[in-house]
């Protein structure tokens, strides 16, 4: 049997349209990832605070966001929520999720709760007694604060917390 040898006659040229077309794609898929890994928390100003933590959250850590605007409105995922409904919200999410309940069946995944810098300070109170009740029972809450208040320190040991001299007037 007699192989044939074939060569090459000159360049063949190459259709950049497909490559294109994947890389439209690909823009398209990170700007929708980035906007529904944003779509929990509120355009809100939040309150100063001289002392806090760091927000790192872990990737397992399944905590609620609940947003608290200046009116005091309630908004979980961009949904606003009156007090009954975020009752029940807070109920599906903790039987939807494999949460392993601490003795006495306590949840052990926190709610951070982020309220404007102008909203009173019962619109919080109020979440925090929904999230007691007997069916909930979450007792791991944070409060968001402002990472650029003045005088602001990290407290990297939250049973330490560091001294800090007095102002001077």
């Amino acid at each position: 049997m007699k192989k044939s040898k074939m060569q090459g006659t000159g360049d063949l040229p190459l259709n950049m349209t497909p490559m294109i077309d994947v890389v439209f794609l690909l823009i398209i898929f990170f700007m929708i990832v980035v906007d529904l890994s944003q779509q929990e928390l509120e355009d809100i100003v939040l309150p100063r605070a001289s002392e806090c933590q760091k927000d790192n959250p872990s990737e397992e850590q399944w905590r609620k966001i609940i947003n608290v605007r200046p009116d005091g409105t309630m908004v979980v995922k961009r949904q606003p929520h009156s007090l009954e409904s975020l009752q029940f919200d807070l109920l599906n999410w903790r039987n939807s999720r494999l949460f392993e309940n601490e003795p006495g069946g306590f949840c052990s995944k926190p709610v951070l709760i982020r309220t404007d810098r102008g909203t009173e300070m019962k619109h919080a109170q109020k979440i925090m007694e929904i999230c007691g009740i007997e069916q909930l029972k979450i007792y791991k809450i944070e409060l968001a604060c402002s990472q650029d208040a003045p005088g602001l320190h990290t407290i990297e040991d939250p049973t330490e917390i560091p001294d800090v001299p007095d102002e001077e007037e």
